[in-house]
């Protein structure tokens, strides 16, 4: 018990210092320009809070409004998707390179970037009973103080496939071997002839075999697209499909 106290107190005298130090000025936190859904520019907003008397400023549009739903076993391929203004589709960079700009047109004011993310939301029932709809998508995070674009661009919100890849495993290289020698077996069939013989130099001779060509065409175009629908092979952090979809709700 002493030792916690003891410790209160010494985090008390080492902060009491600063004190005389801190300045109160009026903020406006968490406000929205037209690159997502707010009403006003960020100059607009800027020059708003100038003349309200506003020093400090805390601009949080929202980093990604992106929602897809895709039919089992294609979900990547057969998928509707509805996407909406936000950082992502302004542009990561652009986004925070004109914040910065009207920081250094206003050196009396504190402007701070951020982003109001909505990182998860997983669906329930289904469009062919037509009770589908859309959960746990209301609860949104604030994010600020990351000052690398790039560490925006890695967040971990749904619709964000950079964010949200877990890492190679065997299982994921496995499958994706497994797809190419498929797709290369196909492509050998496209070449395989009717008949089996050779010129002197080796050269396969005999017109080339209509339905091993067939089957060939089938095979590859069925290995380009399960490829496409798993083109990275990697596990996702969570799912937004299935009766346990979702994040650990006792979290």
């Amino acid at each position: 018990m002493l030792k916690i106290l003891l410790t209160i107190y010494v985090i008390l005298l080492s902060t009491s210092g600063f004190a005389q130090d801190l300045l109160q000025a009026p903020a406006a936190v968490q406000i929205s320009s037209t690159v997502s859904d707010g009403k006003l520019t960020t100059s607009e907003i800027i020059s708003t809070c100038r003349a309200q008397g506003i020093k400090i400023v805390v601009l949080t549009d929202r980093d990604l409004m992106r929602w897809e739903y895709g039919l089992w076993p294609l979900r990547n391929i057969l998928k509707k998707t509805v996407e909406d203004k936000s950082v992502f589709r302004y542009g990561i960079n652009r986004y925070f390179q004109e914040i910065a700009r009207l920081a250094r047109e206003n050196p009396d004011m504190v402007i701070i970037p951020g982003v109001e993310s909505a990182p998860y939301y997983h669906w329930e029932g289904s469009i062919f009973n037509r009770d589908l709809k859309i959960s746990d998508w209301h609860k949104h995070i604030i994010g600020v103080g990351l000052t690398d674009p790039k560490a925006y661009a890695r967040l971990p919100v749904v619709g964000n496939s950079q964010g949200l890849l877990g890492s190679w495993n065997l299982r994921g290289a496995f499958f994706l071997l497994l797809n190419l020698s498929i797709a290369l077996i196909g492509i050998s069939l496209l070449f395989k002839r009717k008949f089996s013989y050779a010129d002197s130099r080796g050269k396969a001779l005999g017109p080339l075999s209509r339905p091993w060509q067939i089957t060939g065409g089938v095979i590859v175009v069925i290995s380009c697209v399960v490829l496409g629908n798993n083109f990275y092979y990697r596990n996702v952090i969570f799912s937004t499909y299935g009766r346990n979809a979702g994040i650990d709700r006792k979290s």
